[in-house]
């Protein structure tokens, strides 16, 4: 069923042969998510197989529905949530309201820390990755005719490396340094660069093209506010892989 913006995609999971009430997934065109590109492109003639997409339906509906649960609760928490956390060894006393609405903001701040820390860990997982790398950039920079590769500069790579290995194999995701700029490409290809990262003494930003190619600048203070640009990156890497 489609309004020609939102596409909802229904079986018969709950009772055979009459469809569900809920959709097993759901597609914004207007904001589309990376996670869901998979699943759409199940449905192109060239992939699509009946059998194939029911094995995956039931995990899709309940999955989403969970995901979205999540959402809410992380951005909102409810009381019964509230309640279900402090229950868990954090407070032992009655939880009246005044108790969970003291808790409010602590849970809320508590959840912003998780999610930093699990990013945090999937760029040192990254890192990890490519520590044989990492042991050969001083005999890279002393071949590069005088280009040195900084710190910071690798900071980039990897920070934009662990977004964009949502949707590709991270083996396909390269760097190439210059004297001008310092760019990520995709399957080692300077025609396919994702973002260029800039890094002065006085200013950093990083130059990702948008869909009509315009190479658009964003300003950062620090590199990991690369992780604020995530659809602009995917958004760009997704251009090449049609």
């Amino acid at each position: 069923m489609t309004n020609g913006i939102i596409y909802k995609f229904f079986t018969d999971l709950d009772e055979t042969n009459k469809m569900d009430s809920t959709p097993f997934l759901e597609i914004n065109l207007l904001d589309l998510s990376d996670n869901l590109i998979p699943e759409l492109k199940k449905f192109c003639r060239e992939n699509f197989n009946t059998e194939n997409i029911i094995n995956t339906a039931s995990d899709l509906k309940y999955s989403n529905s969970i995901e979205k649960v999540l959402d809410e609760e992380f951005l909102n928490p409810s009381d019964d949530f509230i309640k279900f956390i402090l229950s868990k060894g954090v407070y032992d006393g009655v939880k009246t309201q005044n108790v969970i609405d003291k808790y409010r903001p602590i849970l809320k701040k508590s959840l912003s820390s998780f999610i930093n820390i699990l990013i945090n860990k999937r760029l040192q997982n990254a890192l990890n990755t490519n520590d044989e790398k990492k042991t050969n950039i001083e005999e890279e920079n002393d071949n590069n005719s005088g280009i040195i590769t900084t710190v910071e500069e690798l900071e980039g790579y990897y920070t934009v490396k662990s977004i964009l290995t949502e949707i590709v194999n991270p083996e396909k995701i390269f760097y190439k340094d210059t004297y001008s700029y310092f760019s990520i490409l995709y399957d080692n290809k300077v025609t396919k660069w994702v973002c260029r990262i800039f890094i002065k003494d006085n200013c950093k930003y990083v130059i990702i093209p948008n869909e009509n190619k315009e190479e658009i600048r964003y300003d950062i203070e620090k590199i990991s506010d690369i992780y604020q640009l995530k659809t602009q990156l995917t958004d760009r890497l997704t251009t090449f892989l049609k």
